[in-house]
């Protein structure tokens, strides 16, 4: 085993707390096992053992985190994303295909969205050739991988390609599913910070086909405004 990953998992298990594990699970309608520990708690065990055992290179990076995401509890899958966030300078061009299976499996909205956000958008933005692999994940027949696609460009304030982003709104706009239809207004909700203007005329223009949820969700503060 790994030195990293022997540290977490004493250090982790030292914090464990049996009553909350639970809550956590319930929370996550029990598709996952969890350790009990707090976000901040947790947080400071990663950030210590990421100091502690530095990563040396990008092949050590991805196995570390494939290692991490084989684990059983979802307290290790947390810590493979805030490994993948601590070590940008070990990304490469091959990073978004690991990030492409994490995002696949053990899918749920909280490591999909901390992945797309937080990995997704600033490999795109390293790697600009890769933006066109967007267009292939928004056609994937994996709804997590799609859902990644529509808000990898959460952060990209001014940055945003706006058409891409608009096209991906309405190419989705007709699935039913709930995590879809608030992907998109978050989306153009975050893009609204940046743009109100274009957002608002995109919502006009697409209001018959774009849900209730993910309309809603769009122009949450350009109501306020």
């Amino acid at each position: 085993m790994h030195a990293l990953i022997a540290h977490l998992c004493i250090a982790l298990q030292e914090r464990a707390h049996e009553q909350s594990a639970r809550e956590q699970q319930r929370y996550m309608r029990d598709q996952f096992s969890f350790m009990g520990i707090t976000m901040p708690v947790r947080r400071t065990i990663f950030r210590d053992a990421f100091k502690r055992h530095l990563i040396t290179s990008t092949q050590e990076l991805h196995e570390l985190v494939c290692a991490l995401w084989h684990m059983p509890e979802r307290d290790f899958h947390y810590a493979a994303c805030d490994l993948l966030c601590a070590n940008k300078r070990w990304w490469s061009s091959e990073t978004l295909d690991i990030v492409r299976y994490l995002i696949a499996t053990k899918s749920w909205w909280d490591t999909v969205d901390t992945l797309a956000a937080h990995v997704v958008g600033p490999l795109v933005m390293l790697f600009p050739d890769q933006k066109r692999i967007m267009h292939a994940w928004i056609e994937h027949e994996c709804l997590w991988i799609r859902r990644a696609a529509v808000i990898y460009q959460l952060k990209y304030k001014e940055k945003t390609d706006k058409q891409q982003l608009f096209h991906f709104a309405v190419s989705r706009a007709h699935e039913k599913d709930f995590f879809m239809r608030k992907a998109i207004g978050w989306a153009l909700r975050e893009y609204a910070k940046t743009s109100a203007s274009c957002v608002y005329e995109f919502v006009i223009a697409h209001a018959s086909i774009l849900s209730p949820l993910s309309y809603r969700e769009a122009t949450k503060h350009l109501k306020k405004k």
